[in-house]
């Protein structure tokens, strides 16, 4: 006599894990802990959102849209502070910006052509 083939649902009621034979797909049963009556149908298997991506693609986006609010945040804290005349990062007090070695040139003579 072969072995009887079983498969896993969750039961509607109590949601215990119950083994049912596939011979019983379709029919109605009764679990065996709550003892609620259902018909045994296996799920489909549709992939979740979660499995398909989409949730990994939207905590992608909440990170990029982070990230970018911070950097205009440093930017506006940058320009500030440069207009302050107390930023470290080449900025001169008057706004312009030293990009190298200027070879002697003044970094505003440079700006201005």
């Amino acid at each position: 006599m072969p072995s009887s083939v079983f498969y896993v649902q969750a039961c509607p009621a109590c949601g215990r894990s119950l083994q049912v034979r596939v011979d019983y797909l379709g029919k109605g049963v009764a679990c065996q802990h709550c003892h609620a009556n259902f018909v045994a149908q296996q799920e489909s298997r549709t992939p979740s959102p979660s499995e398909s991506g989409l949730a990994l693609l939207d905590r992608a986006d909440e990170l990029l849209k982070a990230v970018e609010k911070a950097r205009r945040e440093k930017e506006r804290l940058d320009g500030r502070s440069a207009l302050d005349g107390s930023s470290s990062n080449g900025s001169s007090s008057n706004g312009s910006t030293r990009a190298g070695s200027t070879h002697g040139k003044s970094a505003v003579a440079d700006a201005s052509k």
